[in-house]
């Protein structure tokens, strides 16, 4: 069966840091929040539009009220912007506002691997 599966099942682009998804060290809602957004899961508003139903748009987070993707919520936006730089200081990453949220990611799996080269993060 396993080498069946093997044969017919479609694998998806690996991503070096895919392990800390499900790490130990993390609260199991922050686990499914970032394997909904790995897998364009998020539930916002970009989302339902996308599926032909119309609203009111509005980031909750934002005083300006943006238009709410997950792009938005996880890196883009004032309150994850903040939220980011804020984290970076304390764990010595490198923060570029702006950029995508899992380029963040890999910055930050890239340094610990650095900081921890004798650690397995699987």
């Amino acid at each position: 069966m396993k080498t069946a599966w093997e044969v017919v099942r479609i694998r998806g682009e690996l991503v070096q840091w895919v392990h800390w998804v499900w790490h130990n060290a993390l609260q199991k809602r922050v686990s499914v929040l970032m394997w909904k957004a790995l897998n364009g899961s998020l539930s916002v508003d970009e989302k339902i539009k996308a599926v032909s139903i119309n609203l009111a748009a509005k980031c909750d987070c934002c005083p300006m009220g943006h238009e709410e993707t997950a792009s938005h919520i996880l890196s883009s936006g004032e309150f994850a912007d903040k939220i980011w730089k804020k984290v970076s200081l304390l764990m010595g990453v490198r923060w570029r506002a702006r950029q995508p949220w899992w380029e963040s990611i890999n910055l930050w799996w890239a340094r610990a691997k650095k900081i921890f080269p004798g650690r397995m993060f699987v």
